[in-house]
């Protein structure tokens, strides 16, 4: 064979091979969305508005407020709903896939653990019982909980006295603070109402 037609054959076949790489690579990747370029858990329609807004005051401090006005956080929270749900379902092929894929793993993301939700949420003239408070006050924790607690029972407290009861409830705060806030939800709220002052 001509020499020359061996050379042609073999660089076609190289282009062809590259050809073919491109597409499986294309074929591969084209399904992919943003939400799976994410690893943190995220935020969704069925996440509360709770939830929603731990990104609230990050935005509020922003200079180019993207999103809009945040004055009222109902509406906020129903446009950052919108544009994560339309951001985390954009395909591979989008032009602004990669840019999609930062911003949405900042503002879709729900990594919130119970000490930091309860903190932004329980309200003025509130705070945490922290491992640093006093014994008396860890004590003053216990009555609260002992004479609130119909209804709301925390499965790993079974002491009866103050003695022993203010050590199971500090070690059900310091255990409960590091868990994932919505995940938790019971929990979040046992922490809410036992392990604050």
């Amino acid at each position: 064979m001509n020499p020359t037609t061996i050379k042609g054959l073999a660089a076609a076949s190289v282009a062809g091979s590259g050809a073919g790489g491109y597409g499986i690579y294309y074929g591969v990747n084209s399904s992919r969305t943003v939400s799976q370029e994410i690893k943190e858990p995220l935020l969704t329609n069925s996440s509360t508005d709770e939830a929603w807004k731990q990104h609230l005051a990050s935005y509020k401090s922003l200079q180019d407020k993207w999103l809009g006005d945040a004055s009222d956080e109902s509406s906020w929270v129903g446009s950052m709903k919108k544009w994560c749900n339309d951001s985390l379902n954009t395909y591979w092929s989008n032009s602004k896939f990669s840019e999609l894929s930062e911003k949405a793993g900042k503002w879709c993301v729900d990594t919130e653990d119970i000490k930091g939700r309860v903190k932004r949420t329980m309200g003025q003239g509130k705070s945490l019982i922290s491992d640093t408070n006093t014994e008396t006050v860890w004590k003053s924790g216990w009555d609260t909980y002992n004479s609130g607690k119909s209804g709301k029972e925390i499965s790993s407290i079974s002491a009866t006295s103050q003695e022993q009861g203010w050590k199971e409830l500090k070690s059900f705060c310091l255990e409960t603070e590091s868990l994932h806030a919505s995940s938790h939800e019971t929990l979040k709220e046992r922490y809410k109402d036992f392990c604050t002052k």
